[in-house]
C-alpha cells in the first residue's frame, strides 16, 4: 500500500483496495457477471477508481486508449524516436542560435534551452544504439558519464532510462514529440507568410540563404538513385521552376507538379493544361523531365487535387528504384502547402479504425 515503509522501494504502489470475499463468491459473481453480460467490481476498487487522478495512472504507465471501441493495441508506454536534429530548424535546416533575431535559426533563450535539452536525449539515442549493437565503449561511457551523470548511464539490461533523463532535464517528450520546432524567420513565413528583407531569399547576404548554398544542397541528390517531385507555380512558371533542375535530377525520373491548378479556367481541360508546362518546360531548357519516369501532373495544394495520384506514381517509381522521394521548388511555389496536405491526409488515415 501507499506509504508502507517496508523497505522494498515500492513507493509507486498505489492502493486498489481490499477484497475481502473468498473465492467461491468471487467464482459465483464472476460466473454471474458471464450471464449478465456485465462486468462487476468490489466496492473498494470502485471507490479508486473514482478518486484516482490522471497522473496516478500516468506514472504507472497507463496510457488513455487511442481507440477504445476497437482492437487497441495503444503501447502502455508512449513510444517515441527523436529523428531530426534538435538543434537545427526543420523548415530550413538552419542551426539554431538565440543571438541575433537577424539571423537565421533564431529562437527565443526558453525555447533554444529545450532545445539544447533535446540533444542530449538525442545523444543518448545515439549512444543507446552503440550498446545494442555491441560497439559501447569504456571511452562512450566515460563521455556519457561526463556529460550526463550516471542517471543516464546503460543499466544492468544495457538501456538507458529515457524517461528518468527526459524527468532530470524537466522534458515531457511525448508531448514535446509532437511539436515541430522552427526558428522565427521560418515561422513568420509559415504562419504570416513574410519575412524581415534581410531574411529573404535572393534579397539576404546571409550565406545559409543564398541561391549557391541551396544549389549545394541539393546537387548531391544527382550521385544516388532518387525520385524529384518539382513544385512549380502554374502563374509564375519561369520564376517558379529551378534553373538548376536539370543538375539536381541528373538521370533521376522527375515528377512536375504544376500547383494551382484549381485556378486554371473550367474549359481548358487537363490534357491541354500538362502540355503547355511541356511546352514551357522545353522552351526554358528543361529536359529532365525526358528521363525515364518523368512527367507533368496538375495538383492543388489547396483542395488537393492530382495529389493522391500524383504520390502514387512517385512512391510506385520509388519502390521499383528502392529509393526515396524528394520534394523541390522555388520560394513560394507550394512546397510546404504540399507537405502539409500529406501530412494532414496521413493523420487523418492514422486516426480511421482499420
Amino acid at each position: 500500500k501507499e506509504g508502507d515503509d517496508d523497505g522494498d522501494g515500492d513507493d509507486d504502489f498505489l492502493d486498489f483496495g481490499r477484497d475481502d470475499r473468498s473465492m467461491a463468491e468471487r467464482i459465483s459473481n464472476a460466473k454471474k457477471d458471464m450471464d449478465l453480460g456485465r462486468v462487476s467490481v468490489p466496492d473498494s476498487l470502485d471507490d479508486f477508481s473514482k478518486k484516482v487522478s490522471k497522473e496516478d495512472l500516468k506514472g504507472l504507465g497507463f496510457r488513455k486508449e487511442s481507440n477504445p471501441f476497437g482492437n487497441d493495441e495503444t503501447p502502455r508506454y508512449e513510444q517515441f524516436r527523436l529523428i531530426t536534429d534538435a538543434m537545427k530548424c526543420s523548415a530550413c535546416g538552419s542551426k539554431f542560435q538565440t543571438n541575433n533575431e537577424m539571423k537565421t535559426g533564431y529562437l527565443p533563450p526558453q525555447k533554444y534551452e529545450i532545445q539544447v535539452k533535446l540533444s542530449k536525449i538525442e545523444d543518448a539515442q545515439a549512444l543507446q544504439e552503440k550498446a545494442d549493437s555491441d560497439e559501447w565503449s569504456p571511452e562512450d561511457e566515460v563521455e556519457w558519464l561526463l556529460q550526463s551523470g550516471s542517471a543516464s548511464t546503460p543499466d544492468d539490461d544495457g538501456e538507458i532510462n529515457f524517461d528518468e533523463m527526459a524527468g532530470d532535464l524537466g522534458l515531457d517528450l511525448v508531448a514535446l514529440s509532437e511539436k515541430k520546432v522552427i526558428c522565427k524567420r521560418c515561422h513568420g513565413l509559415q504562419n504570416f507568410g513574410e519575412a524581415p528583407e534581410i531574411l529573404r531569399s535572393g534579397w539576404s547576404d546571409e550565406p545559409a540563404l543564398s541561391q549557391e548554398k541551396f544549389r549545394d544542397l541539393l546537387l548531391p541528390l544527382r550521385e544516388k538513385p532518387a525520385v524529384i517531385i518539382a513544385v512549380v507555380d502554374l502563374f509564375d512558371f519561369s520564376g517558379s521552376i529551378l534553373p538548376e533542375l536539370d543538375a539536381i535530377a541528373g538521370d533521376n525520373p522527375v515528377i512536375v507538379a504544376a500547383n494551382k491548378s484549381d485556378l486554371l479556367p473550367s474549359k481548358m481541360g487537363q490534357v491541354r493544361a500538362e502540355s503547355w508546362v511541356r511546352r514551357e518546360l522545353e522552351y526554358l531548357g528543361v529536359r529532365s523531365i525526358a528521363n525515364i519516369g518523368g512527367a507533368v501532373r496538375l495538383v492543388s495544394c489547396v483542395t488537393g487535387f492530382g495529389v493522391s495520384q500524383m504520390l502514387s506514381k512517385a512512391r510506385s517509381i520509388a519502390n521499383d528504384m528502392d529509393c526515396d522521394i524528394y520534394v523541390v521548388g522555388a520560394a513560394n511555389a507550394g512546397k510546404s502547402s504540399l507537405l502539409n496536405l500529406i501530412l494532414e491526409k496521413n493523420q487523418e488515415r492514422s486516426k480511421t479504425p482499420q
